[in-house]
């Protein structure tokens, strides 16, 4: 896989893969959810974790567009229809996961990767976040939260 792919959004073998001319992100979709990207051609394939948005709820009523955008911003595809190629990469990484953990974690705007990883874990977790989403998406970040001897940025 090259970073000077034709920049834009697929999803292929159950990844969710982004181009956008100067780096390569590929999303593996559930259960697996690992996110590595590399720069140039080049180098290594180094994990991350994806800050952007994965899922957004669906709209209310039909033709309704979304306000929530999804992956990051600034990739421009070249396809004939960009926002037709996006939006099916991300709802066939959606309808990869389980209706209930897309449910859960859905509403939150953006770091939705450490929650579905979190949910995949553990059952009670999407409880959790059900019940009282700040305390579950803490959870879900708990390396943010936690406070120790040596600063962390």
């Amino acid at each position: 896989m090259r970073c000077d792919q034709i920049p834009g959004f697929r999803l292929n073998d159950g990844r969710l893969m982004i181009f956008t001319g100067e780096e390569a992100m590929i999303i593996h979709t559930w259960p697996d959810l690992e996110a590595v990207r590399r720069v140039t051609e080049k180098s290594n394939w180094t994990p991350f974790v994806p800050r952007f948005r994965l899922l957004r709820p669906k709209p209310d009523t039909e033709g309704e567009a979304p306000d929530e955008p999804l992956g990051p911003a600034g990739v421009v595809s070249q396809r004939l229809d960009p926002l037709l190629e996006k939006l099916s990469a991300f709802l066939n990484f959606r309808r990869s996961i389980p209706s209930e953990i897309v449910a859960a974690v859905e509403h939150f705007p953006g770091r939705q990767m450490a929650v579905l990883r979190v949910c995949k874990r553990r059952e009670q977790t999407r409880e959790l976040i059900e019940q009282c989403p700040a305390l579950g998406f803490a959870v879900a970040h708990n390396h943010r939260f936690r406070i120790t001897g040596v600063s962390q940025v």
